[in-house]
């Protein structure tokens, strides 16, 4: 588990399903950069990486055409997902250079807990 963003700024239904992850037996794998989190799960063959949309970023902190798209294109042909909990994030679109999006990064498992439970939160 690599979960990103200020906690206090998550909204409660994200902090319940980590806390979930946890209580079933996930860790934390946190290191502060995408990067390393993004590789440490890919290496270890499974886990979650989020940065949901939060009070002070709604729109995310992470840049899709620099960090989100890159990643979510690798994720995907090694066999997880990618979405922005509720979109596959390839499907996203952009009007700027700058443009962010909150982020989900992978194995299935995972990533359809996430899309259940932005689902109920629509």
């Amino acid at each position: 588990m690599a979960p990103g963003g200020t906690q206090q700024y998550w909204p409660s239904y994200h902090k319940k399903m980590i806390d979930d992850f946890f209580a079933s037996g996930y860790r934390l794998r946190y290191s502060g950069g995408m990067v390393p989190d993004l590789h440490q799960i890919l290496l270890k063959g499974g886990g979650l990486f989020s940065y949901p949309a939060t009070q002070d970023k709604p729109q995310g902190k992470l840049r899709k055409l620099f960090e989100v798209f890159p990643f979510a294109f690798v994720y995907t042909k090694a066999g997880g997902m990618a979405i922005d909990g509720y979109n596959d994030l390839l499907s996203l679109g952009y009007s700027g250079v700058h443009d962010t999006s909150p982020c989900f990064f992978g194995s299935s498992n995972e990533v359809e807990t996430v899309k259940e439970v932005y689902a109920q939160h629509e």
